[in-house]
């Protein structure tokens, strides 16, 4: 019997970027830089009503929100001219969160209230140290090492509600993992001969959870090859571990996707790819490349069937499945680099 009813929705998002540095000498530096960046979409709706000589409210509000923070301080070294060094120290932070809110008053007193939030993320601290060593004019050597260690919230579901005075609480979803991932590398790229230039480096990666350690041994290995002045040839293999898991859900059109951990029964995915390619350049004006790849992928994860992303929350290691996958390609490109009109078109 008469009221009104108030509607507000939006979406808004915000990105800040710092960088800082400064010299102490010629041989020492700081960068300092951080990234934080939001986006949010929500919905608010107020409706008033009389109804017997009693006034009521009913509020609801619901939304979701996504972000990430990045930060790194990094001091640069040089020793000599033919070494240098690089050690950084990271923090990072990525939150998804979406909720709903319902409140319904009479005469300004709540009667009735419920909250229900689902929020995952992960936080990450890390350092490591990068060596640049140029021992000969052939040779240029990359080492290094790092650990980062992971505490994931894979997610968790709390419903809150009030009716009169009586307040309910319950809180669903898996707990806080923690994992420490470390790696150290070693590379040279190296001058063979004028026409052979090859990269060759390996990469032991190790990761650490629930009492349970997986290793990986990395090779990869690049070269190229001069066959004539104008014609030349790169190949590329690539093995390589990762540790973090991207669950995707395809079926609704909103940023849900959850970043998990290996875990002692969730294996980590593994991938194995080569690539082959030509370039060719004529008469210094025209560039022609053709590159293809194949890759092979195990420990791939996704949605059992019928299993979704609000429920997976409650115990999610067995709301998924573990598989292989392969992707294959091709490159083609066109570039002309010199002359009034210039620019490049490709293909892939």
């Amino acid at each position: 019997n008469g009221g009104g009813e108030k509607l507000k929705a939006g979406y808004y998002f915000y990105d800040a970027n710092l960088k800082l540095n400064h010299k102490f000498s010629d041989k020492d530096r700081l960068f300092l830089s951080g990234y934080f960046g939001r986006d949010k979409a929500y919905i608010k709706n107020e409706e008033e009503y009389l109804y017997y000589d009693t006034l009521y409210n009913d509020k609801s509000n619901m939304g979701l929100y996504w972000g990430n923070i990045t930060t790194s301080m990094r001091w640069n070294h040089v020793f000599n001219q033919k070494l240098f060094s690089n050690v950084t120290l990271i923090y990072s932070n990525y939150k998804f969160d979406t909720y709903m809110e319902y409140d319904n008053l009479a005469n300004k007193q709540s009667i009735e209230k419920y909250s229900f939030d689902y929020f995952s993320g992960i936080n990450d601290y890390g350092a490591k140290i990068d060596l640049n060593y140029y021992p000969a004019s052939k040779h240029e050597l990359k080492l290094g090492a790092s650990t980062t260690y992971h505490v994931f919230k894979p997610g968790v579901s709390v419903l809150k509600q009030t009716i009169d005075t009586t307040g309910l609480e319950t809180k669903m979803g898996s707990r806080e993992i923690y994992g420490t991932e470390i790696n150290v590398y070693a590379s040279d790229n190296i001058t063979i001969t004028g026409r052979l230039k090859a990269d060759i480096g390996i990469n032991y990666s190790g990761f650490i959870v629930k009492k349970k350690y997986y290793q990986s041994a990395e090779p990869r290995v690049s070269a190229r090859f001069l066959i004539t002045e104008s014609l030349s040839m790169k190949a590329a293999y690539t093995r390589m571990a990762q540790y973090v898991h991207l669950l995707t859900n395809s079926t609704i059109g909103l940023p849900t996707d959850l970043w998990l951990p290996t875990t002692d029964t969730i294996r980590p995915q593994r991938s194995n790819q080569v690539a082959l390619g030509f370039a060719y350049n004529l008469k210094n004006k025209w560039d022609f490349s053709i590159e293809g790849f194949f890759k092979d992928m195990k420990g791939l994860i996704e949605y059992k069937e019928g299993a979704s992303f609000f429920g997976v929350s409650d115990n999610w290691e067995s709301k998924i499945e573990m598989g292989r996958g392969w992707s294959y390609g091709a490159e083609l490109l066109v570039r002309k680099t010199t002359g009034k009109i210039t620019g490049w078109v490709g293909y892939t």
